[in-house]
């Protein structure tokens, strides 16, 4: 063997010794999951905060105010049409022009999107959004 292989496998078990020592002088912390009666009741506290306690940031004034109160600007063009809401560039309303939801004429456009506020909402976020029941 040459000396760069002697050198890689000395490097190698040196490192390895290394970390079995730090291992050893620190072990990792044990992990004890949660019982299930504690998981219910810490969801169930978050949902009750959540109802209590009013919207805070920017995306949460945004889910409270009503979708006719936001300014957007208009998609429209041969395949699609809706709007990109002005706070927080979210694309939330958005229908395909030529297929309709039934072969009946005059049937709505398939939607996509559907806007904060209406039933079923469903909507695109891109960006950082805080977590919670946006």
């Amino acid at each position: 063997m040459d000396d760069q292989n002697k050198n890689l496998i000395l490097a190698t078990a040196l490192s390895f010794v290394v970390i079995l020592v730090w291992f050893l002088l620190f072990p990792p912390a044990d992990v004890v999951p949660p019982a299930p009666d504690a998981i219910a009741e810490q969801a169930v506290a978050t949902a009750e905060q959540s109802a209590a306690a009013p919207a805070t940031g920017t995306d949460s004034a945004v889910a409270s105010e009503t979708p006719a109160e936001i300014p957007r600007i208009r998609i429209d063009t041969p395949d699609l049409s809706g709007s990109i809401s002005m706070a927080g560039g979210r694309i939330d309303d958005l229908s395909m022009k030529r297929y309709p939801e039934t072969l009946a004429p005059g049937s709505p456009a398939v939607k996509l999107l559907t806007p904060v506020g209406s039933d079923f909402a469903y909507y695109a976020v891109y960006g950082w959004t805080p977590a919670g029941d946006l």
